[in-house]
């Protein structure tokens, strides 16, 4: 009587990446946190860039696939009336969404991602499923809405899209709050709520994902990995990404394997 999960994921993955089958019998949530790409079902062709969510019917042949890079995270699931959800979310409306409701469904495809990556041996199958439920739910809004609220900007997703594109500069707290009209203390409620992470926290996670890629795609030190994307110091830089990985920045690019998707560790 569930929706149950499969297996989900959170990549980093090179102009090389991609994922063509003509069945699996699975439906996937697919969120481009960064970078682009392009996904496809029985021939339709759909554009994915960041903040786009992939809602794909595996059961159909499918593929989905990056020519730049991106980073996605994922989840594989299914239950006795998905099928159904599937007909009425995409019945008026494509199996890709840029929607305000993208965080909603980003928050819950991080609680799934955490639950598991946490290592919890008891599974509670109720709260997986509402988790789920929760992102169908989101999906059938937008769907149902559409296309009436595609003109709508949720200040909180400019934030995101903001943080993205500064991260070699300071983002103190009271500045994020104050370009959406918002105090310090109920920007800070709010981004919790709809994001899952404090903004602090989000930044960081932001920054260290950003230097990771850079280690594993680029020649620049350390330190110039550590500058651009918004460290004091090289010191500061490996002290932060120790505590996010659980090693330094060299040993990370000394043992990334580029045969490999490295998924995000948990946040300490």
């Amino acid at each position: 009587m569930f929706f149950y999960p499969v297996c989900t994921g959170h990549y980093y993955c090179s102009e090389e990446y991609e994922v063509n089958r003509t069945n699996y019998d699975n439906f996937l949530i697919l969120f481009v946190l960064h970078g682009s790409g392009f996904a496809e079902i029985v021939g339709h062709k759909a554009a994915l860039g960041q903040g786009s969510i992939a809602y794909i019917n595996c059961y159909k042949p499918h593929r989905y696939y990056t020519t730049q890079g991106w980073e996605i995270l994922w989840l594989y699931f299914d239950g006795p009336l998905v099928k159904e959800y599937y007909f009425e979310i995409t019945r008026n409306h494509s199996f890709v969404f840029h929607s305000d409701n993208e965080m909603i469904v980003m928050k819950n495809l991080n609680q799934i991602y955490d639950y598991f990556h946490s290592g919890k041996k008891q599974i509670d199958e109720i709260k997986i499923s509402n988790m789920i439920n929760n992102i169908l739910t989101a999906l059938f809004s937008n769907a149902s809405i559409f296309p009436k609220s595609s003109s709508k900007q949720n200040p909180l997703k400019d934030t995101l899209l903001f943080i993205s594109e500064h991260l070699d500069e300071a983002l103190p707290i009271d500045f994020l709050a104050s370009r959406i009209f918002l105090s310090k203390y109920h920007f800070i409620r709010l981004f919790k709520k709809e994001v899952g992470y404090t903004p602090h926290e989000y930044i960081l996670m932001s920054r260290i994902n950003a230097a990771m890629l850079a280690l594993k795609t680029s020649s620049s030190s350390i330190r110039d990995i550590a500058l651009d994307y918004g460290f004091a110091s090289e010191s500061s830089f490996c002290t932060t990404f120790k505590r996010f990985v659980g090693m330094t920045p060299l040993t990370y690019r000394l043992s990334y394997d580029t045969t490999e998707n490295k998924s995000l560790p948990q946040l300490q």
